[in-house]
């Protein structure tokens, strides 16, 4: 058994089990018994030793699973993220902080429609928010849209279309942005396509999660629409900066 090493108040992490869901993802199962008060869409930070560390965000749903998940894109030059791919086994230890982050689910306006919009892994954040949502008994319309360049990189469909299927309320969205395959998802970006065809305004809740300029463009987009600034959440854009963005385009 291999383990990272062991730094201050960081905390155990027993990991549980690794999936491919893509060839470029993998999904992580971690079982860390100090952590179950996390709100869906938070992020944890992962150190694989004293000095390499990087933050992935939760797929899980507190009230609906019993371990800690997290979707890994290998990226280049990340040897976080290439340890976790190439590495890390079943068994292994890895060590954590606790979950934060300001965009994350909370059950109080069960009528307020929600749009997520995610590409690449950063469906993982919005995977565990809508369904803690759904499990709390939300009832505005929550619309996801999942952008990929192509049909290998979607994953999840099926669980996905499971829970449109049982959830009137909810509305799953599939993007590919360099295929025309219609059986498999809406042709374009994902952030184009939601932002063309939901009516934004003042009501709107937006969870935003991903690419990171598709994230800054999204959110003046929908601020621009009406929605507030603070009912944008995505730990990439803080609501000041959309507050001076509008106040200097007025």
């Amino acid at each position: 058994m291999k383990s990272a090493h062991p730094i201050d108040h960081r905390l155990k992490a027993t990991v549980i089990r690794v999936a491919e869901l893509t060839p470029g993802i993998i999904g992580i199962r971690l079982s860390c018994p100090e952590v179950s008060d996390y709100k869906a869409g938070q992020y944890i930070r992962v150190w694989i030793d004293e000095h390499r560390v990087k933050s992935f965000s939760l797929a899980s749903a507190p009230s609906i699973d019993g371990e800690l998940q997290l979707h890994v894109k290998c990226v280049a030059g990340s040897e976080v993220s290439r340890w976790l791919h190439e590495e890390m086994r079943p068994g292994d230890t890895l060590y954590i902080e606790r979950p934060q982050g300001r965009s994350f689910y909370t059950p109080s306006r069960f009528d307020q429609p929600i749009l997520m919009i995610g590409t690449g892994s950063g469906l993982a954040p919005l995977y565990g928010m809508a369904r803690e949502a759904l499990r709390q008994g939300h009832r505005g319309e929550i619309h996801l849209y999942h952008g990929v360049r192509y049909r290998e990189e979607l994953y999840l469909t099926e669980q996905l279309r499971a829970l449109s299927s049982l959830n009137r309320n909810f509305h799953y969205s599939p993007c590919l942005s360099r295929e025309r395959l219609p059986e498999h998802g809406q042709y374009g970006r994902a952030s184009n396509l939601a932002l063309q065809q939901i009516p934004l305004s003042s009501q709107w809740l937006v969870y935003l999660s991903g690419n990171i300029d598709m994230v800054r463009d999204a959110a003046q987009v929908a601020v621009d629409a009406g929605v507030p600034p603070e009912a944008v959440l995505s730990d990439m854009v803080r609501p000041e900066e959309l507050c001076i963005k509008t106040a200097r385009a007025a």
